[in-house]
């Protein structure tokens, strides 16, 4: 899991390479997407006050809602809202850029957010408080995305780009 942190705080967000191409958001429509093995970028310019929103579902093998992940931009800064297992939370750092690159990544035990290069999230299921949490989110369950109809934040998206590791040679 430190190796996944590393990589979201160390890839340039404004990179572009290959088939990792910006996508834009379409609203409703189920995208197939392996969380637990493809981290998701999302660019927005949503402003403090606004109350636009990122509003993700998370989707099964079989296209069903497992959960939903939310990010707002209130008047009084951004929160973030993950069902079954949070309430309405403020993020752990300010984010007062206009343009953001998030990195939205899941392991088996946690979920993992960062903006433009700095983690604002570590989600550990487990610790929440809601019964409910490990169970709808735990293991490798995430097999499609969808952006919902109240996303007013999401402009685009791609998946993460990787570290090309072929430079390396390994004992």
């Amino acid at each position: 899991m430190l190796l996944l942190s590393l990589l979201l705080l160390t890839l340039d967000p404004t990179e572009s390479s290959g088939t990792s191409d910006w996508l834009p958001v379409v609203h409703d429509v189920n995208i197939p997407w392996d969380l637990e093995s493809t981290p998701l970028q999302i660019k927005t310019n949503s402003s403090i006050g606004s109350y636009d929103k990122i509003s993700l579902r998370f989707l099964d093998s079989t296209d069903s809602k497992i959960n939903g992940f939310k990010i707002q931009f209130n008047t009084s800064g951004i929160v973030y809202w993950l069902g079954f297992c949070s309430d309405w939370t403020f993020f752990s750092m300010e984010l007062s850029e206009l343009d953001k690159v998030w990195n939205i990544a899941k392991t088996d035990y946690n979920l993992l957010v960062s903006c433009n290069q700095k983690q604002v999230l570590n989600f550990t299921f487990a610790e929440s408080t809601e019964n409910k949490c490990t169970k709808k989110m735990e293991g490798d369950v995430v097999e499609g995305i969808q952006f919902y109809s109240q996303d007013s934040a999401s402009d685009f998206y791609r998946a993460q780009p990787t570290l090309d590791y072929g430079i390396y040679e390994h004992a």
